[in-house]
């Protein structure tokens, strides 16, 4: 009997001496996110692919979260992205508690200067991923004269885009000014 009071009592010393040398379990991110209201910057008006992505990763985001904060979309279009874009590099603040969608025409935007508007300096951003892989493509109306990229260098085509940060702005500019392609752009049609 006295023998089996001498067992529990190492295996208790021994779970007490285990337990009390393993380091408190606690999380800073999860400490931090615990009740908190993030916010995720939506680059365009509301109905559109990236309103739309933004809202599904702002309703399932939380879950991958330590501490699970609530994530408050709110939509902030203009310019293609770019006054979103802005309000990343200028105003939100950069504890983690704001995110956002770039456009993808942004960096090239930035890359070829073709907007002084842009103030964010996207190589300070802190990169989480790429939702989709788009290609991207110019298209005219079954009944324009131009037909091919060589009819566009010799003829002028309108295109119709929603605003100096999109791609279609970017598309073009590298055609106009690398391929010396005719397009004349309409901005201010509603975001998508």
């Amino acid at each position: 009997m006295r023998e089996t009071h001498v067992r529990w009592a190492k295996a208790a010393a021994l779970l007490l001496s285990v337990t009390a040398a393993a380091p408190l379990r606690a999380d800073p991110v999860a400490d931090f996110y615990r009740g908190k209201q993030m916010s995720f910057v939506i680059r365009s008006g509301v109905g559109g692919t990236y309103d739309l992505y933004g809202r599904l990763l702002a309703h399932y985001m939380s879950r991958h979260i330590p501490g699970n904060p609530a994530i408050l979309p709110i939509n902030m279009g203009g310019g293609g992205g770019i006054k979103a874009a802005n309000y990343m590099a200028n105003i939100a603040p950069r504890d983690g508690t704001v995110l956002s969608i770039v456009s993808e025409g942004l960096p090239v935007d930035q890359g070829l200067g073709l907007n002084r508007s842009l103030e964010a300096d996207l190589r300070a951003f802190n990169w989480i991923g790429n939702l989709n892989s788009a290609g991207q493509v110019v298209v005219a109306w079954h009944t324009s004269p131009v037909k091919t990229l060589d009819d566009a260098i010799k003829r002028e085509i309108v295109i119709g885009t929603t605003g100096a940060g999109s791609i279609a702005v970017q598309i073009a500019a590298v055609l106009v000014n690398e391929l010396g392609a005719k397009f004349k752009l309409v901005v201010g049609y509603a975001d998508a």
